[in-house]
């Protein structure tokens, strides 16, 4: 739906207003350096926040914690600040930060990020080091499972315990692993109807359970 934003990245759910908010990259991405809000019929609301924060790539995934409705964006900032950020849809970024494993963040940068409001930890993932992290909102890493694949993006259904792993692949495969159970494999499935062969990045779940996913 967010036609016009270039190279869009993450996506995450306003639970206050129905819409989604788009990230897109730092221009060494080609992005726009930003986060963006559309309607879920693809129509611009004209909200949007630049990232301004020091960063090398990021922003890159966003995820919603659905307790307070904030949206968290992944920064990627190759060895300073791999860290995630807070943003108050009515006001911008907050200046609230999670750097999961110490100050500086994930020694090595991840893509994906997803929320799990039932026990408020998070599960981050990239494609350098194929791991899914799983740590809490003080930053805590709680474990650590290479699952082997090249993460960009992440979604995770709480009534299912289920974490969705968007691939930067060709045709776009999403996998489905069980959190409950070490990360194994659930299923799989490819998104290939109006995306581009290795397109896939950000995911996200909407109140619905519809699962939002973007095409870069």
């Amino acid at each position: 739906i967010a036609q016009g934003v270039d190279s869009p990245w993450g996506v995450a759910y306003d639970l206050a207003y129905n819409t989604v908010w788009v990230s897109s990259p730092s221009a060494v991405w080609n992005g726009l350096d930003a986060l963006f809000e559309f309607r879920l019929d693809g129509i611009s609301t004209g909200r949007s926040y630049p990232h301004n924060l020091p960063h090398t790539y990021g922003p890159a995934d966003l995820a919603v914690n659905w307790h307070t409705g904030r949206i968290w964006v992944m920064n990627i900032n190759t060895g300073i600040a791999n860290c995630i950020y807070e943003v108050d849809t009515e006001t911008g970024y907050t200046g609230v930060s999670i750097c999961p494993g110490g100050e500086t963040g994930f020694s090595i940068s991840q893509r994906g990020l997803a929320y799990d409001p039932d026990t408020d930890t998070w599960f981050a993932g990239g494609w350098n080091d194929l791991m899914i992290y799983r740590f809490d909102s003080q930053g805590t890493i709680l474990s650590a499972v290479n699952v082997g694949l090249a993460i960009s993006g992440l979604a995770y259904n709480p009534q299912t315990q289920h974490l969705f792993v968007m691939v930067n692949d060709n045709p776009n495969p999403v996998y489905v692993l069980d959190a409950a159970n070490q990360f194994a494999l659930v299923g799989q499935f490819n998104i290939s109807q109006g995306f581009e062969a290795f397109s896939g990045s950000g995911m996200e779940f909407d109140c619905d359970g519809n699962l939002w996913a973007v095409d870069q």
